[in-house]
């Protein structure tokens, strides 16, 4: 028998689960009949992302997307609709021909993908390193200030005037 578009279609949706697909990019939880997590596609702190396990269908209440399995991988990988047929017919075992350059697509998905996790890993790591030294110059000038700021320099009246202005007459007079 000749596997027809459709059929296709229909076979993947059958053999593949929409939370365990899900679950491979976003950290759900169950309350009720649904999962929930945080939204992979805008930035959010409360989860509104629902996937509905019966319906085999992802909602997000924050930017209102929404769709299937097939919907869920296009949009993860910004890629079409055929492509992410593709991706999934692999995933579920489907026994479809995958062309060259639907391959070579993947693989430079994955690539991309790869190379944007260690460069994000990266920039976190200079993040928390200049945020460390910050606090110690923040710190170091403090104390320069304090010891700086003695009742005979600060008697002048400019200097008076300048260390109010700047805040720092909290940090020398409590």
């Amino acid at each position: 028998m000749i596997k027809t578009y459709y059929n296709t279609t229909v076979e993947i949706k059958a053999r593949l689960d929409i939370v365990d697909l899900i679950s491979e990019h976003v950290r759900l939880a169950r309350r009720g009949r649904n999962y929930w997590g945080l939204c992979p596609f805008h930035s959010e702190k409360t989860p509104s992302f629902s996937v509905n396990p019966e319906k085999q269908m992802f909602y997000c209440f924050g930017c209102k997307e929404a769709g299937d399995i097939f919907t869920f991988a296009m949009k993860i990988n910004n890629i079409g609709f055929r492509a992410a047929k593709d991706i999934l017919a692999v995933k579920a075992g489907v026994g479809e021909e995958i062309n060259r350059e639907t391959c070579q697509h993947i693989w430079n998905i994955q690539k991309q993908h790869a190379e944007v996790e260690a460069i994000a890993q990266k920039l976190q790591q200079i993040i928390d390193d200049e945020i460390k030294r910050l606090r110690l110059i923040e710190k170091w000038c403090h104390r320069v200030i304090a010891h700086v700021c003695t009742e005979q320099v600060l008697d002048i009246p400019v200097v008076s005037w300048a260390v109010k202005k700047k805040g720092y007459n909290k940090l020398l007079f409590g």
